[in-house]
């Protein structure tokens, strides 16, 4: 299973996007029964990566020339989450 998003700029750093990734996280490994989410980031965008890291994706590699876009090939960072993952994160936050 993957994620994605592409807010327009003017909903840039409003903390819209932690919000609703957490909430298709947790619909894709509940009722969806995912086991593992995927992402794939602009390795550019640093707030992307740095949602990424603060959600508790792992970073699997880089996937060179992955995509055309725009008129040319463009890299992308592969991230995921294992169901494990998101349970053990998500356990921690509930006894806080």
């Amino acid at each position: 299973m993957e994620i994605g998003y592409d807010p327009a700029p003017a909903f840039w750093g409003r903390g819209l996007m932690p919000e609703a990734v957490h909430a298709a996280l947790g619909f894709g490994f509940g009722p969806l029964g995912a086991n593992k989410i995927e992402a794939r980031v602009d390795p550019g965008n640093a707030a992307s990566i740095r949602l990424m890291d603060k959600l508790g994706f792992v970073r699997e590699g880089l996937l060179r020339q992955h995509e055309y876009e725009k008129g040319r090939y463009v890299d992308l960072a592969a991230y995921s989450m294992l169901k494990s993952e998101y349970e053990r994160v998500n356990t921690s936050r509930i006894q806080l």
